[in-house]
């Protein structure tokens, strides 16, 4: 997040990539789901649980829908204006070139998301004594 605080600014202020500045702060709003999943459920004893499932769920389908499906729409829009990019100062084309970062790290992510809800879903439940 640090870059972001430093490049996105920039990049706002010189006219450079305001349309993907402001896409990837609307893909914050998937946060909202992601701090009672990941810390707040956990952190009450609530593991594990129906609550949890539901929003683990919630927070896969959210953050496909608004994180991983407008990936091939972002990088046709990159083509299609890439000739802009050749009119760009170095550090505009700078910043420009850092906005596809959190893309990949998005996709990163919900590999990782998908990887641990397969794993919580298909580990063994305990069996009960009688």
């Amino acid at each position: 997040h640090v870059g972001s605080l430093v490049v996105w600014p920039y990049a706002v202020c010189t006219g450079c990539s305001h349309l993907y500045v402001l896409y990837m702060l609307a893909t914050e709003l998937t946060s909202l789901i992601l701090h009672p999943t990941v810390f707040f459920i956990p952190q009450h004893g609530l593991g594990a649980s129906a609550i949890q499932i539901f929003f683990g769920i919630l927070l896969i389908c959210a953050f496909f829908v608004f994180r991983i499906l407008p990936v091939p729409f972002q990088i046709y829009s990159y083509w299609v204006s890439r000739h802009a990019f050749l009119e760009l100062s170095r550090l505009q084309f700078i910043l420009a070139f850092t906005m596809a970062i959190p893309m990949a790290m998005n996709m990163y992510w919900f590999w990782l998301m998908l990887r641990r809800a397969l794993r919580v879903l298909t580990e063994p439940k305990p069996k009960e004594k009688i």
